[in-house]
């Protein structure tokens, strides 16, 4: 078991070869599940990332978005400090998956500061990796003539030779943490870059320099794209917005003509963050991608809501964007669409309950009263609502399920503002 203290996440491997990342900022609860490829012998973390090692020998960085190992690196980068005969240290490099020296691995620790693992294996080796933040690579571009390309990771572009193998050009973004979420090259070699600066970067790559720098969100930029007569590229990301540069001609002030890139339009195009832009002739196509874990049809298909694990819930109709919840401070946990009103009804890790009436867009006065006196059976309990259902034949019952218990909610519908008697009866049933 391992402890993430600033997410507030509990790593515990499982016999079955299975890690289980509890959530216990508010009722404790498992948010996801991992799946390895062999048996979990031991669980550290740093800075929000996974570690695991197993008895066959590997340690292993996981993905906690695909919920699965990470996979790549090369063996190429191990460096041996020196070896002693009983007692031995080994230092790697570490990327994503690396098998250890001597036996099975049985337990690993890592130091914060330093950013090194260590690992204890079989035969009595301690293998020493060291964490890098920038193996992994985010994006990935071919130029026009297949003979250049460019990857984006964190801190850094790089410009790989396919003849040799090795980067030619290291194009750095800064002093300050920067993650290259997206890149675009032009015919004539100019690569363009977005990142978690909300920045969009323009780079000679013939030369491996920087040409110009423009602050196109204020927050993440997630993706880039080129028009098909490459003198447009639009960005978007976080933000509700996607921005459009434009390459114009411009004379200086020796009246020598040259290219640059502007801003000309933007538009308010979405309310959830953007991960993919594609352009086709004079038309957007926006593919709305994120961590959703909870989704739910009404009864014909009317709606379709989807929660991501950062608390986000949007609701489609008839293929459209409908409406956004606003955003609660923990996650959600269970959300039920009533057959007969329509009215959706979330829980939260908290246990907190709400009820939103989808045709009128707002929550519904027995919600607001719920949420100004909550009701301590259905609050102090100490497992979250995993599961909400209703009575069919009734509108004025809505049933919650945890890991113990089963609770039953009925309210009166009249037009009292007395929560007391608008809560018919709460039965707690074991």
């Amino acid at each position: 078991m391992a402890v993430e203290n600033d997410s507030q996440k509990v790593a515990v491997g499982r016999s079955n070869a299975s890690i289980e990342l509890w959530d216990v900022s508010y009722k404790p609860h498992i948010d996801r599940v991992l799946i390895c490829d062999s048996s979990v012998e031991g669980l550290a973390w740093y800075n929000e990332r996974l570690f695991s090692c197993s008895a066959n020998g590997t340690v292993t960085e996981h993905d906690l978005y695909s919920l699965s190992p990470l996979v790549g690196g090369s063996n190429s980068n191990l460096l041996m400090i020196y070896c002693l005969e009983i007692f031995s240290f080994i230092m790697f490099v570490f990327q994503y998956n690396k098998t250890v020296t001597s036996g099975s691995c049985w337990c690993i620790a890592i130091h914060k500061s330093s950013g090194r693992l260590a690992a204890g294996t079989q035969n009595g080796y301690v293998n020493i990796f060291e964490i890098t933040s920038d193996g992994k690579i985010n994006c990935i571009s071919w130029d026009l003539s297949g003979e250049w390309l460019v990857t984006g990771s964190i801190n850094a572009l790089r410009i790989y030779s396919r003849r040799c193998g090795h980067p030619l050009h290291k194009l750095p973004t800064g002093q300050t943490e920067t993650i290259v979420s997206s890149i675009a090259v032009t015919n004539d070699f100019t690569i363009i870059s977005a990142n978690s600066r909300g920045k969009l970067c323009f780079w000679d790559g013939n030369k491996g320099t920087n040409i110009a720098n423009y602050q196109a969100l204020k927050s993440n930029a997630f993706t880039v794209c080129l028009d098909e007569s490459q003198t447009k590229v639009y960005c978007s990301g976080v933000d509700p917005l996607i921005v459009c540069y434009e390459l114009i001609s411009m004379k200086s002030d020796m009246s020598v003509e040259c290219d640059k890139w502007v801003r000309s339009v933007q538009l308010v195009a979405h309310t959830v963050e953007v991960l993919l832009v594609y352009f086709k002739g004079k038309s957007f196509s926006v593919d709305f991608k994120d961590l959703i874990h909870l989704l739910e049809v009404s009864k014909w298909s009317k709606y379709v809501v989807a929660a991501d694990r950062k608390s986000n819930i949007v609701v489609f109709s008839e293929g459209k964007h409908y409406c956004t919840q606003p955003k609660y401070h923990c996650s959600t946990t269970s959300m039920k669409i009533h057959p007969t009103t329509e009215n959706l009804v979330i829980a939260y890790a908290n246990r907190n309950v709400v009820e939103y009436n989808l045709s009128k867009r707002e929550y519904t006065d027995f919600s607001e009263q719920l949420f100004l006196s909550p009701l301590s059976e259905l609050i102090n309990r100490s497992f979250p609502i995993n599961c909400i259902t209703f009575v069919a034949s009734r509108n004025d019952s809505i049933i919650f399920t945890d890991d113990n218990t089963i609770c039953v909610l009925t309210k009166y519908e009249n037009n009292s503002k007395n929560i007391e008697k608008k809560i018919k009866k709460t039965r707690i049933n074991f």
